[in-house]
């Protein structure tokens, strides 16, 4: 078998905490619940804990309702206006993190969410949310280093956290995975290495937010091999992100029909469906 291949798969397993845990911690701690432009991992809004640097408070607001009408490129500009005049202020890192996060680059988020949870000491939220980065990593790496020192990041941040508040762990759905054995890889015997190589090309595509590019690889790949769960679950995100939520439910269903396993299919089924 194709070591890259079954590496890839370790999203299966761990994206099916991801919808768990992010929703949990939203409804803990945001004012209100958003739309956001990808149904990978849910960054948060604004919080009733955020430690603000005072002038700033007007700026970080005008910079999350750039985020949360979709406008990234506003929002990000003016986060890194305060972070460079202000490189202490925590809700600056965290914003720029979310919005990696929203963007599935997760390795300059992860940077992003460490600063802030070093500036904000060791808040729950952030520890949570830092920790679903981490098994977020995992579904973008080849590398078997790169899965283990994911999950591994994962695992030691949860582990702080149930240190810091053990009953945030429970709430957040966390629980059940601290108990569990780490599993660093699954079998993809099933898929057509044909399939599989399309599907690389449309996460190349989706990288570079060319998501209609994406959408025709994923559905090639799909062509190639109906039973490819994942290529039907990643094309309902890019239709997610587009705001076709119809389609994304469509492909979100038939993931969970081929998979009824894919845990994070039923998260972001229910995702498109509040949307609708």
């Amino acid at each position: 078998m194709n070591t890259a291949k079954w590496l890839r798969f370790v999203l299966a397993a761990m994206f099916s905490i991801l919808a768990v845990a992010c929703t949990a911690a939203l409804e803990q701690f945001a004012p209100t619940p958003t739309a956001t432009a990808t149904a990978s991992p849910i960054p948060p809004t604004r919080t009733p804990a955020a430690t603000l640097t005072v002038g700033y408070e007007a700026l970080l607001e005008e910079a999350w309702q750039a985020y949360n009408r979709k406008d990234f490129d506003e929002a990000q500009r003016i986060a890194e206006q305060v972070m460079d005049e202000d490189p202490g202020n925590g809700e600056a890192w965290a914003l720029r993190g979310a919005l990696f996060t929203t963007l599935r680059n997760f390795d300059a988020a992860i940077l992003d969410w460490e600063q802030a949870l070093v500036l904000r000491y060791e808040e729950p939220w952030i520890l949570d949310y830092l920790s679903t980065l981490y098994l977020g990593r995992v579904s973008q790496s080849w590398d078997p280093e790169v899965i283990v020192e994911s999950i591994t990041g994962a695992r030691e941040n949860l582990t702080r956290l149930q240190e810091l508040d053990p009953d945030y762990i429970t709430r957040a759905g966390w629980s059940q995975y601290l108990t569990m054995e780490p599993d660093y890889g699954h079998d993809a015997s099933h898929v057509d290495q044909a399939a599989f190589d399309e599907f690389i090309v449309a996460e190349d595509y989706f990288k570079q937010e060319e998501y209609e590019k994406a959408i025709k690889a994923y559905r090639k790949a799909i062509e190639i091999d109906p039973q490819f769960e994942i290529a039907h679950l990643y094309l309902g995100d890019t239709y997610y992100v587009l705001g076709d939520y119809e389609s994304a439910i469509v492909e979100f269903e038939r993931a969970v029909d081929i998979n009824p396993q894919l845990v994070s299919g039923w998260g972001f089924l229910g995702d498109a469906w509040r949307n609708l």
